[in-house]
């Protein structure tokens, strides 16, 4: 599994919208997890602990959306040697709100 620092700004982007976008299922029957400590989803393999379980049904596919948006501008940018602009940095912020903050992703 990657850490966030092993990311680029677009491949973060696209991991939270892939994160938005599954119907997650985490094993809960040893040895894959316990009710307790759920393991990872058996569908994308984002952990218990950063799945974006608090963003209400009805944003999830317009957030994906728009992370996927500025994932490919952001892309755009760096093959060009562009910095980041504020909405990209104001995006990824979001991204990482929505995965709790976390490093894993």
């Amino acid at each position: 599994m990657s850490t966030v620092a092993d990311l680029t700004v677009p491949e973060e982007l696209r991991a939270v919208a892939t994160n938005l976008r599954c119907e997650h299922s985490f094993p809960v029957q040893p040895p894959h997890g316990s009710l307790l400590a759920p393991g990872p989803c058996s569908r994308c393999g984002v952990a218990w602990a950063v799945c974006a379980r608090d963003v209400p049904d009805r944003l999830r596919e317009p957030l994906a959306a728009l992370l996927e948006v500025v994932s490919s501008v952001a892309e755009y940018a760096a093959e060009r040697g562009y910095s980041t602009n504020a909405q990209t940095d104001a995006t990824l912020s979001v991204a990482r709100a929505v995965n709790g903050g976390a490093a894993d992703v």
